[in-house]
């Protein structure tokens, strides 16, 4: 993989000769409207457990073979299409520190409609956590529609866990957390009602990556200490003293969130926090983008930090809009994509194109935006006249075919982020890499750009990955024939195309497609695909040969050009 090589001899063309592609249509600016923001959370009313509850004592469950009736379970055989079943229990954990306690598992279960509250007494781990709901190095769990209250530390704690999901749960007042991980990753938590915890309503902790938090809302604060690669998506967060915080973690993913009445909205920040061990501390940036982040005392703090990219959000209406002390965040996503939306942005949009002077409005301010604060120089280049018409981030899944070794992949959906280590984590968990390369056509200095997992940040020069681009990955375990990656359905993508060889992406789930009709207009003469058993992992194809979702493309035009794919 160390040198694109464009005359291998063969040199077969494509028949159809491809005509040069019609003008692409560049929408027009919309008008600025400071009075609205645009609700991106999910906002409906989480039905309530049922209260059919029946009282008894506290439940302990610490092996696969203790699901028994006697401790709690009405039904199933642990089994992936039939769990076992607790629910409908009214639990005092006072004197015992837990309520429901289930550890060292693998089978299915699910623990729903029941109300664990007042635990507390306990002195001594694993058990006397003095949470409600204890899931402790257990797998394939579900905690669902209980209503966990007045617990003297955490409503439901999730310890060196993995594989669970914790959905539809109402949390009150439990004195310190709502939901609280510890060094426990790959789990879903997913539109719980958080209010009345002291500290923070969702607090992960040391080591907990790779978790989904969506569609939560809560009053108190989401917490990512010393954690790396989670989503949080799709949160409401309200009047609580910080919205979000990411506390020396990197790589995480936050879009789709409104962060509303609060002292600071999002806070990145390398704190003094410590723990008794060494955590693994990322320093790779975290995204903040497509949020919704309005009437808050700061709407966001970036103290200490480097390198993060905050761009496409709306701030609106905050006191003090943002804060950056070190002006090495990056506030804007370049041109056309441009920066974040500011309700205070006095500047005009009477030009267009990179360097904001060719005739006509574009959508994008003529003059950056620089009253982020810090005194460092922060600025967004390209800021937005008009909010983000941020869109609920609803996952569709597509499982991309893959082998031990070297594969060209692309991602056929639109993804949710696009930090390459989120883009392609395999949903499944079972699928791991240790290498991605990418051949950038239009940086003649340095085509390759490549991200390794051992390497340091310094040394990596690859940290996006979008629908647009195919890339090579270097799978290491395999399990099932699959990486497994989400986002969302791309209706209509624009690819460059430059001249020579491009390695792209093919962003659709259409699988009718031939490669005559797909690049049709975009004077393409030759196109390669992955072969593992072929010298170089490709091989040519002809205009019939039916393209494929989630396969990686070597396209040659001889000019520059333009990829609508749009179907």
């Amino acid at each position: 993989m160390a040198s694109r090589k464009v005359g291998k001899g063969i040199a077969v063309m494509v028949s159809v000769i491809i005509l040069l592609g019609a003008a692409i249509n560049i929408a027009g600016p919309t008008v600025r409207d400071d009075t609205q923001a645009i609700p991106v959370a999910l906002s409906a009313a989480i039905s309530p457990p049922i209260n059919n509850y029946t009282i008894r004592a506290p439940i302990r469950i610490n092996n696969n073979a203790e699901f028994t009736p006697q401790n709690g379970v009405s039904a199933g055989d642990g089994s992936q299409g039939s769990p076992y079943i607790i629910e409908n229990w009214d639990i005092n954990g006072s004197g015992y520190g837990y309520c429901i306690y289930v550890g060292n598992t693998t089978m299915h279960f699910i623990v729903r409609n029941c109300s664990p509250h007042h635990a507390s007494g306990g002195t001594a781990s694993p058990y006397y956590y003095n949470r409600g709901i204890i899931l402790y190095n257990v797998q394939n769990g579900t905690l669902d529609n209980n209503n966990a209250s007045s617990n003297n530390i955490a409503g439901i704690y999730i310890h060196y866990s993995t594989g669970n999901t914790i959905a539809n749960n109402t949390l009150s007042f439990n004195n310190i957390y709502g939901i609280s991980l510890y060094n426990a990753s790959n789990n879903y938590i997913d539109k719980n009602t958080i209010s009345g915890s002291i500290e923070s309503g969702l607090f992960l902790d040391s080591n907990s990556n790779g978790n989904v938090i969506r569609q939560n809302v809560m009053t108190t604060v989401v917490d990512i200490f010393q954690s790396t690669g989670n989503m949080i998506l799709n949160n409401s967060i309200t009047n609580s003293n910080v919205g979000i915080v990411l506390d020396q973690s990197g790589n995480n993913t936050v879009s789709y969130n409104e962060v509303s009445s609060s002292q600071c909205g999002i806070c990145l920040e390398n704190s003094n926090r410590t723990r008794s061990f060494i955590a693994t501390y990322n320093t790779q940036p975290n995204v903040i983008s497509q949020n919704n982040i309005l009437n808050n005392n700061w709407g966001l703090r970036a103290e200490t930090v480097i390198g993060n990219i905050i761009c496409q959000n709306n701030f609106i209406n905050n006191t003090n809009q943002a804060y950056d002390n070190t002006g090495t965040n990056i506030w804007d996503n370049g041109f056309p994509s441009g920066g974040n939306y500011w309700s205070d942005y006095t500047g005009i949009d009477v030009k267009s194109g990179p360097l904001q002077d060719q005739p006509g409005s574009d959508g994008i301010g003529d003059t950056p935006y620089t009253n982020i604060q810090g005194g460092a120089g922060a600025k967004d280049n390209y800021p937005r006249m008009s909010p983000f018409q941020a869109s609920p981030a609803n996952a569709t899944f597509y499982k991309i075919p893959v082998t031990i070794g070297w594969n060209l992949i692309s991602i056929p959906l639109f993804p949710i982020s696009t930090v390459l280590s989120n883009v392609l984590t395999d949903r499944d968990v079972d699928t791991t890499w240790d290498r991605i390369q990418w051949y950038d056509t239009s940086n003649t200095a340095n085509h390759w750009k490549q991200y390794n997992t051992g390497w340091s940040a310094s040394l990596n020069d690859l940290w996006i990955v979008n629908q647009t681009m195919g890339v090579w990955i270097n799978i290491i375990t395999v399990s099932d024939s699959f990486l497994n990656v989400s986002g969302t359905i791309a209706n209509s993508t624009s690819i460059p195309l430059h001249t020579g060889w491009n390695m792209v992406g093919y962003p659709s789930l259409c699988t009718n497609m031939t490669v005559a009709n797909a690049l049709w207009g975009t004077g393409a003469t030759m196109v390669e695909v992955f072969d593992a058993a072929a010298t170089y992992k490709t091989k040519v194809v002809g205009p019939t040969y039916i393209m494929k979702p989630g396969e990686g493309y070597w396209v040659y035009v001889p000019a520059d050009t333009i990829w609508t794919v749009d179907w």
